[in-house]
């Protein structure tokens, strides 16, 4: 399964690492297309996989948006 599942990981992963620097503003609107839900998933992908180029693309944009700062 995972080998079936592994062309559609790596384009998801492709998508984010180009579309999460681009997003100029979260998405605050409804429950589970929201940024802070989806950075939540994205952050126990990036640590499961021990991806680190993941986790800080994550850990940057969570912090753009809702550091307060």
């Amino acid at each position: 399964m995972l080998a079936n599942l592994k062309p559609l990981e790596d384009a998801v992963l492709e998508r984010l690492n180009t579309w999460l620097p681009k997003l100029s503003h979260p998405i605050r609107i409804g429950e589970h297309n929201q940024t802070a839900f989806a950075l939540g998933l994205i952050i126990d992908y990036a640590r499961g996989k021990n991806d680190e180029g993941l986790a800080k693309l994550e850990t940057d944009s969570a912090r753009k948006f809702f550091s307060g700062g």
